[in-house]
């Protein structure tokens, strides 16, 4: 499926800030990629259209072969990829650790004990053990943890990268043992305001899972909302098949 992904600011309000917000978005990556303006403008265009047609109920094919072929052959390049790819590129020729450079730096004593009691709860077990290739009962232990210098969510955010270990004891001569990247993000109060009478006094994290799930399900259902040392925070796994569509690979047409 095709999803937004970016839900940090996730709201029941004027549906005027999700188009402004998105489009300066849009419009941005149009910007450095190097389009036109005449195509910005018709990307601000199809975007209210777009976003009209929905509360109208027509719903787009999400049939792969009547996707336009930019956004096809990113799925198709999501399909073939591996754990070892993501691994790769997440974290370089390294395995059993994170390595500390310019995107992830050490953590604070506090902050790694407090990564390393929230991975021992039961939901993110349950998270990390969701797909179908692990055992419903493995168990995951603490492998390493850096802070993740990463876009605007670590502005002034916390936001952490969490390698755990995945023991799958269904096995009856030994464990099988797999690694998983964790991503955790800071949340905090929304900025767009609620509407009138709308706003449930949700705890930040929860207001992003809950915005998450009722908006891109296949990613919500895939995250957990928490508390660590003061901070809301939400977590979701990192897949190898989570891709993005750069804009910049995108013709103007």
């Amino acid at each position: 499926v095709v999803e937004l992904r970016d839900l940090d600011q996730t709201v029941i309000g004027n549906p005027a800030h999700d188009v402004v917000r998105l489009v300066l978005s849009l419009a941005m990556a149009a910007r450095s990629s190097d389009l036109p303006g005449v195509t910005t403008t018709r990307i601000t265009e199809d975007l209210v259209a777009g976003y009209e047609r929905a509360f109208e109920g027509d719903a787009p094919s999400e049939a792969i072969d009547d996707l336009p072929s930019p956004i096809r052959l990113v799925m198709k390049r999501a399909v073939r990829r591996t754990w070892a790819r993501l691994f790769e590129e997440r974290l370089g020729e390294h395995r059993r650790g994170i390595p500390i450079g310019r995107q992830f730096w050490r953590l604070a004593d506090d902050e790694r004990a407090a990564v390393r009691q929230l991975v021992a709860l039961e939901p993110i077990r349950q998270l990390v053990t969701i797909l179908e290739s692990r055992a419903d009962n493995a168990t995951i232990s603490f492998v390493d943890a850096a802070f993740w210098v990463k876009g605007c969510s670590s502005l002034g955010l916390w936001r952490a990268a969490v390698l755990v270990e995945i023991a799958d004891r269904s096995k009856k001569d030994r464990p099988r043992r797999t690694l998983s990247l964790l991503d955790i993000k800071q949340a905090v109060d929304a900025t767009a305001p609620w509407a009138p009478g709308s706003n449930p006094a949700l705890d930040p994290g929860e207001r992003v899972l809950t915005g998450a799930r009722k908006l891109a399900p296949a990613l919500g259902s895939r995250m957990v909302a928490a508390r660590m040392l003061d901070r809301s925070v939400f977590i979701r796994e990192l897949l190898p098949q989570d891709l993005k569509v750069e804009l910049d690979r995108v013709s103007a047409e």
